[in-house]
């Protein structure tokens, strides 16, 4: 196994769920992602340009969250997965979703 990048506790909010009423209103979300790099070069360098932005996946995340809805939080924890494995250097995550207000 490689290296990896744990970004905890990212917070937005979105209308995703199979209820009825849970796609017409915001509810919030939590994700942790587990992202999968070599950290070698960014340890060599301490370039920000070498290793994955925890910045850029935090907002890839709430833009995922906050985009279409979906009735399953596996079918958002997917397409978090699918938008964070396009970024250049990952190469794997682990994603986990919290509703916190689920019914």
């Amino acid at each position: 196994m490689g290296d990896l990048i744990s970004v905890r506790g990212i917070q937005a909010r979105g209308r995703h769920g199979a209820l009825p009423g849970e796609q017409d209103q915001d509810q919030p979300f939590v994700v942790d992602l587990d992202v999968g790099c070599d950290l070698l070069p960014s340890a060599c360098s301490d370039d920000l340009d070498d290793t994955l932005s925890y910045a850029e996946l935090t907002q890839l995340v709430v833009r995922v969250v906050e985009g279409p809805s979906a009735h399953l939080v596996e079918t958002l924890a997917g397409h978090i997965a699918e938008a964070v494995l396009l970024a250049e250097r990952a190469e794997f995550v682990q994603v986990s979703v919290h509703k916190p207000e689920a019914p």
